[in-house]
């Protein structure tokens, strides 16, 4: 086991059982952070990645175990000085071939180890596959050994760093929202649901004088109860697509759209909802989100009262479904149309927009559904093309 490069910048850990490949990697990035480096390649290289880094010490041990067990101590043996060398690793430099581990295992070993740790595989030959799968098993990046020099070993490392970064970032988040999720669905919806209860209690003992703000309270408690779910659907909608909770999966689409058309129907009785789906095994691919598409796509018709009456349709052509909602007299504003066929990620609140729409067009996007907007005599018309699912799959 080596230390070389003494200082106080970035630490890493080079795991790699060839000492002349090892000597190789430390003698190239030490030579590219040395005055007589070429000055103006250096200038080039930050003024196009210009996050900044500079390595400390590398570390080297030649197997799995030893950077695990070095790792979990926060010290390395030193084979200079009498006692260990305490060492916080900033960043791994993993060669997948290892005297006590081999192949791309060697990723999801260390992984399973040390997650927090940012991680650069260090492969003998230059395999797109052997990239991919690194990746997708916790790697932040990979490099080929044939082709590494002292530039590209920093810049890889200054990037791992800073993506291990804001995945951590991302999973704070997550977990913040998910939280957020639970207090809504659980705390909030329990203490509105026995408001309600009570409210069914008091409803028949009330006076005529007391009944319009009784009637007024119930009507904000119901509010409640349907803002704290769209805030759950918008909490559930942010969190990160790897989440197994939202994975797409085969779904029985009339069992949604009749759900979510029962739910419409209690909500706004004054607005006629007719549902027409011919084959009822018909089944797409979606999140379990999808319902909560449809339901805040039909809510935006009926809230702001710009549909008299609501069709839904479906159509089936090359394996895919195509769901028309139709307004008969509803009409969308520019600015909404182009919310909801491009790629603009304005506000709920910017441009007449509002919290259904931006929902729908979050939820149906998650599940891989195209928009389309249509108009006609009778009104306008939402399209959401969705994927069927192979008759197999369901």
């Amino acid at each position: 086991m080596t230390t070389v490069n003494g200082g106080t910048g970035v630490e890493v850990l080079l795991v790699e059982d060839n000492e002349d490949e090892a000597r190789l990697i430390e003698r190239v990035v030490s030579e590219y952070q040395t005055p007589e480096f070429d000055r103006q390649n250096r200038d080039e290289a930050a003024d196009q990645y210009p996050v900044s880094l500079e390595i400390g010490r590398i570390h080297h041990v030649g197997r799995l175990e030893d950077a695990l067990e070095t790792i979990r101590t926060g010290s390395i043996e030193s084979d200079t000085e009498r006692d260990d060398v305490t060492i916080d690793v900033d960043v791994v430099l993993l060669d997948l071939m290892l005297p006590d581990s081999r192949g791309v295992d060697t990723v999801s070993r260390f992984v399973a180890r040390s997650p927090a740790v940012p991680v650069v595989v260090l492969t003998g030959h230059d395999q797109h596959a052997v990239g991919v799968e690194v990746i997708r098993r916790g790697a932040q990046d990979y490099l080929t050994k044939g082709c590494l020099d002292g530039e590209l070993i920093v810049r890889s490392i200054r990037y791992a760093i800073e993506r291990k970064r804001h995945q951590r970032v991302l999973e704070e988040t997550n977990q913040k929202l998910a939280l957020l999720n639970r207090i809504i669905r659980t705390d909030i919806r329990t203490e509105t649901s026995v408001v309600l209860g009570w409210a069914d209690v008091l409803e028949d003992r009330l006076d005529p004088a007391g009944r319009e703000a009784f009637d007024s309270m119930l009507a904000a408690t119901r509010n409640v109860v349907e803002f704290a779910d769209m805030a759950a659907d918008l909490s559930m909608a942010l969190e990160s697509d790897a989440d197994i909770s939202l994975s797409v999966e085969p779904r029985s689409l009339e069992a949604i759209l009749e759900s979510e058309a029962a739910a419409f129907r209690e909500a706004y009785p004054t607005v006629a909802l007719a549902i027409d789906v011919d084959d009822s095994s018909m089944t797409v691919l979606a999140t379990p989100m999808l319902g909560a598409a449809f339901g805040h796509l039909l809510s935006n018709l009926g809230r702001h009262g710009v549909a008299e009456r609501i069709s839904v349709t479906v159509d089936v052509a090359d394996g895919h479904v195509t769901v028309h909602v139709m307004g008969r007299g509803a009409t969308l504003s520019a600015e909404q149309r182009r919310f909801l066929t491009g790629t603009d990620r304005w506000s709920a609140v910017d441009g007449g927009l509002n919290t259904e729409l931006y929902l729908a067009k979050t939820l149906f996007e998650q599940c891989g559904g195209m928009i389309d907007i249509g108009d006609s005599r009778d009104g306008t018309t939402v399209s959401i093309t969705l994927e069927r699912a192979l008759e197999s799959s369901a």
